[in-house]
């Protein structure tokens, strides 16, 4: 079995400026809990009025798609209730969220000095390539192919959580009832 991608790798092409957007609707922090990773902001809120003025803003920002967990749903991401997210902001491919929670500004500058691959950092201190969180996207297919002629394909397509699944079975085990995924080659 040969696992060519597990989802895809856009170039950026621009940043979202996500804390100029939340400033502007002058909701106090207290009123709502987040968390900024590259491509997807998880939103919690604590009042109705932070929830209402909140998305309302949210869904307007370019290059960004808002959904609650029962729309990750459709996207196969399956969380059962809002423990980990109550609305989520999508960055579309391509568009990360800057700053974010992963973003150090000494950790840039000591990369950029040390390492010569990684001096464009210390000109700007954006991330160069991200995937995204929207699986109809094309870059965010990936491929599998086995090289052994009893062995073909069960389905057309898979989902990353099939990969275990799929690696066990090959390994001829059984996967355990808790794995949502399902063997893609048999």
């Amino acid at each position: 079995l040969m696992l060519l991608v597990d989802h895809g790798q856009e170039p950026v092409l621009g940043a979202i400026p996500l804390m100029t957007e939340l400033r502007s609707v002058r909701v106090a922090r207290t009123d709502y809990s987040f968390f900024c990773d590259l491509t997807l902001a998880r939103f919690w809120f604590h009042t109705e009025e932070a929830r209402a003025r909140l998305t309302r803003v949210l869904r307007e920002v370019p290059h960004t798609r808002m959904l609650s967990h029962k729309d990750m749903r459709g996207l196969g991401i399956r969380f059962e209730d809002d423990a980990y997210g109550e609305m989520f902001l999508a960055a579309d491919p391509g568009w990360i969220l800057f700053p974010n929670d992963h973003h150090h500004p000494l950790n840039n500058l000591l990369l950029g000095l040390i390492h010569r691959d990684q001096r464009p950092r210390l000109f700007s201190p954006r991330h160069r390539g991200a995937h995204g969180y929207l699986p109809e996207h094309p870059s965010e297919r990936g491929f599998a192919i086995v090289a052994d002629p009893r062995l073909r394909a069960l389905r057309p397509t898979a989902e990353l959580i099939d990969l275990a699944p799929t690696l066990l079975t090959l390994l001829g085990e059984t996967p355990p009832s808790y794995m949502r995924g399902r063997a893609v080659f048999g």
